[in-house]
């Protein structure tokens, strides 16, 4: 009887951001966080996004918050993933 735990596949969701400043630059990707939820990750996501929003000057137009966004602001995006974990061995 083989008594070694077996594997199962754990799902979860992984934001990955893209930086606008250095666009389609695959070096400048870096992970926010992993998360077992897709609310939990669009939230993390989300909360990126406003951040930028929210330290910017009061009374910019909506043009110029739109443009520099686009310009220089981080861009997540959420990737669904599968990966190992370790289960306990049946009874």
């Amino acid at each position: 009887m083989n008594t070694e735990p077996e594997e199962e596949m754990k799902s979860g969701y992984q934001v990955q951001v893209d930086d606008n400043y250095h666009y389609m630059d695959k070096d400048e990707r870096w992970c926010l966080g992993n998360f077992a939820t897709c609310e939990e990750a669009l939230d993390a996501a989300r909360q990126l996004v406003e951040e930028f929003f929210k330290n910017r000057e009061v009374g910019t137009t909506s043009e110029k918050l739109y443009n520099g966004y686009v310009a220089m602001g981080d861009d997540p995006f959420i990737v669904p993933f599968l990966t190992p974990s370790k289960a306990s061995p049946p009874p």
